[in-house]
Formats: C-alpha cells, sequence, structure tokens
C-alpha cells in the first residue's frame, strides 16, 4: 500500500503477486487500475470476492459526491450501497479518457478505498 501511493508500482506488484488471498488480489487489482491496465485490473478484483473492504467503501460512495454531475456515476458504482470494483475499473478509464470532473471524483473514491484496505490490512498484520 504505502508503495501505491508513492507511485512505485513494480515494487507493489512485486509484493502483491506473491500474495494469495482475497486482500492481496485487491491490492494486485488496484496496481493495475492505477497504472492503467484496466483489463488486468478487472481480472484481480474479480479474484477478490466479498471483502471487508468493499462492503465498507459501498456506503461511503455518495458521501464523496460534490456536484451533481457526479451523482450518476456514485450511482452505477455503488448501486444500492454495494460497491462494484469492475464499475469502478470503468469509472476510472473513462474519467481519464475524458479528462472530465469525474476523474476527481475517482481520485477521491480511490483515496477512500486505499484507507480503507491500508487499515484492513494493518489490522490484520497486528492479528486485530
Amino acid at each position: 500500500g504505502l508503495w501505491l501511493v508513492y507511485d512505485f508500482l513494480d515494487e507493489s506488484h512485486r509484493i502483491s503477486q506473491d500474495i494469495d488471498t482475497s486482500t492481496g488480489s485487491f491490492w494486485h487489482g488496484v496496481m493495475h487500475r492505477r497504472e492503467g491496465d484496466f483489463s488486468n485490473a478487472k481480472y484481480w478484483f474479480r479474484r477478490v470476492g466479498p471483502h471487508e473492504v468493499l462492503a465498507q467503501l459501498g456506503p461511503q460512495v455518495g458521501e464523496l459526491v460534490q456536484t451533481d454531475a457526479e451523482a450518476p456515476l456514485a450511482n452505477r458504482i455503488a448501486s444500492s450501497g454495494r460497491f462494484d470494483a469492475s464499475a469502478m475499473v470503468d469509472a476510472c478509464q473513462a474519467a481519464l479518457r475524458s479528462g472530465s470532473d469525474a476523474e476527481q471524483f475517482c481520485r477521491r473514491l480511490q483515496q477512500a478505498e486505499w484507507e480503507l484496505l491500508f487499515d484492513f490490512s494493518y489490522q490484520m498484520a497486528i492479528g486485530r
């Protein structure tokens, strides 16, 4: 997670690809989405399956909306409060292509995702 926050994607990739857990797949998916390899990111997010962080993230998506234009995007990513990692990948890809305001929403959402996943990983590491 720390490698990702500072854009050390190769270092992050080396570690995450050797963690054969749902959380390892989650980090791996985040890394590939971050580097712009969107199809590979979707592959790794499919491997995550149900995850506590996804359950926590879903309800937070709506709270990150700052403009009316962001609301439909938030609804696609977390309809009924359930976070859809594949829809998030698609949103990030579209936002980068268009350079629209959606990019700022995706950045805020990715920050919230990173914080939740980092905290989850830390808690698991210390045995809580």
